[in-house]
């Protein structure tokens, strides 16, 4: 009878511990006690323009100016409650103009006290054959809470350039 109790007692401490074990993994835990990296992508058709009266072209797959500068913005929901860690912001863009760029910024907002900050920031910097992927991973600010908004900034200097769409890498904190 003694054997049993203390069978069932040394059964009963190794799920505890097993429990405590996953529910306090660190960030140096197994990766299944990790969050993993996560993507959300924003595709041209999202933004919109900053003013009226810019001669633009938006069918979807990609944003474009016909004439002059442009600016527009697209709104970031990310898919979970906790707050996030952003980790890069990539663009994807075609910049067939020399003289031009397209920039994209990153901002989160607290519309609560009427304030944002600036996260990242690319551009395109150059001319592109194909489709050019530009990476900013120097995330400032990196951490949104539910209570912050996110959205995206693009400017496009001019024509000759196509801005395909954003991706944001992040990770939940968890």
């Amino acid at each position: 009878m003694k054997k049993k109790a203390w069978t069932a007692l040394a059964v009963g401490m190794v799920v505890v511990v097993a429990m405590t074990g996953l529910v306090w993994a660190g960030p140096n835990g197994r990766p299944s006690e990790q969050d993993i990296t996560r993507r959300v992508t924003i595709p041209a058709g999202f933004f919109i323009p900053y003013e009226d009266g810019l001669d633009w072209h938006n069918d979807g797959g990609y944003i474009r100016m016909d004439s002059s500068v442009g600016w527009f913005t697209a709104p970031v929901v990310f898919p979970c409650l906790p707050s996030v860690t952003v980790e890069s912001l990539t663009l994807y863009a075609w910049d067939n103009n020399g003289a031009k760029d397209a920039r994209l910024k990153l901002f989160r907002t607290r519309p609560d006290q009427g304030f944002e900050q600036e996260m990242g920031y690319i551009f395109t910097g150059g001319t592109t054959v194909d489709v050019g992927e530009f990476v900013d991973s120097g995330i400032n600010f990196p951490v949104v809470w539910p209570s912050q908004g996110v959205y995206l900034w693009l400017e496009i200097d001019g024509p000759g350039i196509n801005v395909y769409g954003a991706k944001i890498e992040y990770h939940r904190n968890i």
